[in-house]
C-alpha cells in the first residue's frame, strides 16, 4: 500500500514510514484568494475566474516501497 498525505505536516515526517505528501503554496493560494474577494468586492459584476497554482510533491518512504 502506498499513502500519500497532503499540506506537508510535521506529522507526516514522524510517521513510520514518513509520509509522502503534497505541499501546496498556502501563502500563495491566501494571496491570490484575498486578491479576487477585493476584486469581487470592487466589481461584484465580475465573472468568475479560475486559478491554478503549482503544488509541490515531496516524495518519502510511505511510496517508495
Amino acid at each position: 500500500i502506498a499513502l500519500i498525505g497532503n499540506d506537508n505536516l510535521r506529522l507526516s515526517l514522524t510517521t513510520n514510514p514518513p509520509l509522502t505528501t503534497v505541499n501546496p503554496p498556502l501563502v500563495q493560494i491566501g494571496k491570490e484568494a484575498m486578491q479576487g474577494l477585493l476584486a469581487h468586492i470592487a466589481d461584484e459584476e465580475m465573472a468568475p475566474t479560475r486559478l491554478e497554482l503549482p503544488a509541490g510533491l515531496i516524495v518519502r518512504q510511505s511510496t517508495t516501497g
